[in-house]
């Protein structure tokens, strides 16, 4: 968990991370988890309607947020550099 999700989402934040991961899948995983882990049954009805509808996010050029090619790397180069950015702070290496 120390180098997880938690790391990321300062910059992309839960709805462009579930877009980036697929909501489909996020919504299997909803669906099977939450049962045990909060008082929700299943993953939102508006994530079902997303996925019904087919809009998985990233994969699909939409879900909760419209992507094209640009959208994507910008998400995707913000959030390694964050990831890289903590990964240095904590293992001692100097970052310029």
């Amino acid at each position: 968990m120390t180098y997880g999700i938690g790391r990321r989402l300062p910059v992309t934040g839960p709805f462009i991370s579930a877009d980036m991961g697929g909501l489909d899948i996020f919504s299997a995983i909803a669906d099977y988890l939450f049962n045990d882990l909060s008082n929700a049954n299943s993953s939102s009805p508006g994530l079902k309607k997303l996925v019904s509808d087919k809009k998985f996010g990233a994969k699909t050029g939409e879900g909760y947020y419209k992507w094209n090619h640009s959208f994507l790397e910008e998400m995707n180069q913000k959030r390694e550099k964050e990831l890289i950015h903590f990964l240095k702070s904590n293992t001692g290496a100097y970052e310029d």
